[in-house]
């Protein structure tokens, strides 16, 4: 006799129960993999906002201790935004975006406009604000920039925006922008001493008393 013995096929119940199983387990172990890459991104928006930061200082201190403003209009007429100061400075121009921003093509961040302001008829160094008119130990209140890119709904896309216009002025002009919060709900803030939080927009953008609370240095 042949000791060949016929082994038993799954049946299709069987397969089916294996399939949802499969099924359930994805469904579970999916959302906790796009929050940990969501979290990688995150990190990585926050390191490019420290890079910012040490650009802006560097930048500072070859200016003669004036900060970069938002934008100017340079000898031939030319608009020259605060993300080609810090070009020399800085060794990519990636840094400049978010890797979570899906809109924008060249920049994922904007200046506070009511501490670097866009001046575009003035020449760089009759524009941006001294820290030695402030109070170092105020700086830690006041935002320097943040992820911007959305419109006064706070959910439009502007991409490619470089100012945050405080919650008390109006959006007019060209790179004009509010925050975006594209991590969880929460935007990235860079702060005048260096600092970065993640925030909510109502822990800094509504709702505020005054309304520019963390705006106007």
């Amino acid at each position: 006799m042949s000791d060949f013995r016929m082994r038993r096929a799954f049946t299709l119940v069987e397969i089916l129960v294996v399939v949802a199983i499969l099924a359930i387990l994805a469904a579970m172990l999916f959302p906790a993999f796009s929050r940990s890459r969501e979290n990688a991104r995150r990190a990585s928006c926050q390191s490019n906002l420290k890079q910012i930061y040490l650009a802006h200082y560097q930048y500072k201190e070859d200016a003669d201790g004036v900060f970069a403003p938002a934008a100017y209009r340079n000898a031939g007429g030319e608009r020259v935004i605060w993300t080609q100061l810090f070009q020399p400075y800085l060794k990519s121009e990636a840094v400049f975006r978010c890797p979570s921003d899906a809109d924008s093509v060249r920049q994922s961040f904007g200046l506070n406009t009511l501490a670097f302001a866009d001046v575009e008829n003035l020449p760089p160094q009759s524009s941006g604000i001294h820290l030695g008119v402030l109070r170092f130990d105020a700086t830690s209140e006041f935002i320097m920039a943040c992820e911007s890119g959305t419109s006064d709904d706070l959910e439009t896309p502007v991409p490619d925006s470089w100012k945050i216009v405080p919650p008390s002025l109006p959006l007019q002009f060209e790179g004009d922008a509010r925050p975006s919060a594209r991590h969880f709900g929460r935007a990235n803030v860079l702060f005048l001493d260096g600092h970065i939080k993640s925030l909510a927009l109502d822990a800094f953008c509504r709702g505020q008393s005054p309304p520019d609370r963390f705006f106007k240095p």
